[in-house]
This record gives C-alpha cells, structure tokens and sequence, in this order.
C-alpha cells in the first residue's frame, strides 16, 4: 500500500472516532444533567414515522440495483474504476426517494 493511502486512511479512521466519541460523550453528558434535574429522559418514539422502514428499503433497493448496473456496465466496457458505478448509485438513491413519495402518496389517498 503507497504511504498516502494509508495515511489518508489513518486520517479518517480517527476522525470518525474522534466525533464518534464526541458525540457519544456530549448525549452521556446531556444525559447526567437531565438525571440530576429530575426530569423525564424518555425517548421520543418513531410511532409518528411508520413508514420508515420502508423509505429506507426502498432507496437501499434501489441503490443496489444502481450498484449492480453500474459494476456490471463497467466489466463489461473494461474500465478499471467506477465510472458509471457512482453515477447509477446516486440514481439509484434519486429514484428509491421518487419510489418512496409515490408509494406514500397512494397510502394518504
């Protein structure tokens, strides 16, 4: 592996650890102040957001379908990198959102 990789790849190793644990720390913090107040920490609940599973099942679909063409186009025409990959991929994510309203749209109605 050429140095630059690995130290981009060290970079951003712990810089999603770092504000991973910045994040994790600050709830905990918030957290203990709430306890120490005597006030209610219940969680909201997704109840008010049923369809969220399908939203996100929907946009994954189709942004496997999208990851799926995109690599098979790209074997096919013989190129090395992800040409036509990342582009269907965010296609992909466009049309699963598309997919999602409509459905939705068809529930309410």
């Amino acid at each position: 592996m050429d140095i630059p990789v690995m130290i981009f790849l060290l970079f951003g190793i712990a810089s999603v650890g770092f504000v991973l644990y910045t994040y994790l720390n600050t709830r905990h913090q918030e957290r203990m102040a709430i306890i120490e107040k005597g006030t209610d920490i219940s969680y909201p609940s997704n109840s008010n957001n049923p369809y969220g599973a399908l939203k996100w099942g929907t946009v994954l679909l189709c942004v496997g379908i999208g990851l799926s063409i995109g690599i098979s186009i790209d074997i096919s025409n013989g190129h090395d990198g992800p040409f036509f990959t990342i582009p269907l991929i965010i296609i992909g994510a466009g049309l699963g959102q598309l997919l999602y309203y409509r459905m939705r749209r068809r529930d309410e109605d």
